[in-house]
């Protein structure tokens, strides 16, 4: 087993400090609605062990289509959180760019394994 693609992209997520910067700042909302922060949770590290699998060397497109489900299924549990904020404006723009810049971050880890595992996949978003 050839482990150095794997190192690599893992130390391409672990340099994302972006992504690290948003994950802290939504740790401020969790009080808000634990239930959804927590499958959030749940499913954001799925989503990075199969974004881990991608790289490996007998991938399918099937692995392509689970990554996708599962940023969905982040991004389901994400938006769910705004609805139990208090009427604060402040707060409320604050989570919204939080859901956003995630959700731009995570469209770019989708369409690097796109191109890794040569699967078309138009972005509704500009990366």
């Amino acid at each position: 087993m050839y482990v150095k693609p794997k190192v690599n992209v893992l130390n391409t997520i672990k340099s994302n400090n972006d992504l690290f910067k948003y994950l802290r700042e939504l740790q401020d909302f969790k009080k808000y609605d634990e239930y959804n922060y927590n499958k959030f949770n749940i499913n954001i590290q799925i989503f990075f062990s199969i974004y881990l699998k991608i790289h490996d060397i007998n991938v399918n497109k099937k692995t392509f289509i689970k990554l996708k489900k599962y940023k969905s299924k982040c991004m389901k549990y994400l938006n769910r959180i705004p609805f139990r904020i208090e009427n604060d404006l402040i707060l409320s723009q604050k989570l919204y760019n939080i859901i956003y810049n995630i959700n731009r971050i995570l469209e770019s880890f989708l369409f690097n394994s796109s191109v890794k595992l040569n699967v078309f996949y138009n972005s509704a978003y500009n990366l």
